[in-house]
Parts: C-alpha cells; sequence; structure tokens
C-alpha cells in the first residue's frame, strides 16, 4: 500500500469514529443533529475514494495481464510435453 492509500483510510477510519462519537454526544445532550451528518457524508465520501484508490493499486496493468498470459501459455506447453 502507498502512503497515499493509507493516508485515506486513516482519514476514513479516524472519520467513521468521529462520526459514531458525534452521534452520542448529540444523543446525549440533544443537540442539532446537522454535525453527524456532515460527518457521516465526509466518511462515506473518504471511504468512496479509499475504496477506489485501494482498489486503482491492486489491480493488475494490461501489461501485466499480458505477461501473466504469456507465462501461463509457456507453462502449459511445456505440461503438454511432459506428458
Amino acid at each position: 500500500m502507498s502512503s497515499k492509500s493509507s493516508i485515506i483510510n486513516y482519514i476514513t477510519l479516524i472519520l467513521a469514529i468521529v462520526t459514531i462519537g458525534s452521534v452520542f454526544y448529540t444523543i446525549y445532550f440533544k443537540l442539532n443533529k446537522i454535525y453527524v451528518v456532515l460527518f457521516l457524508v465526509l466518511t462515506i465520501i473518504f471511504s468512496l475514494l479509499s475504496r477506489k484508490v485501494n482498489e486503482r493499486e491492486t489491480n493488475l496493468s494490461k501489461k501485466d495481464r499480458e505477461e501473466i498470459e504469456r507465462s501461463l501459455k509457456e507453462i502449459r506447453k511445456i505440461e503438454k510435453n511432459d506428458k
């Protein structure tokens, strides 16, 4: 994982904790719910961003996939010749 994805993951985690804390704080003191909604929206946005960054880092590039396919073909040829 790169530092960019780690930072986004930590921000998402912190926002989730703050959101849960603000829910309890709002319930206990009967305050306006706008802060809870704001934190929830920010958490969702960072969660989606985090998922997108992590997915992009874990997917193989087209060049990598072609290299794997070529290697698999070579392995299959070798196995076929051994039988």
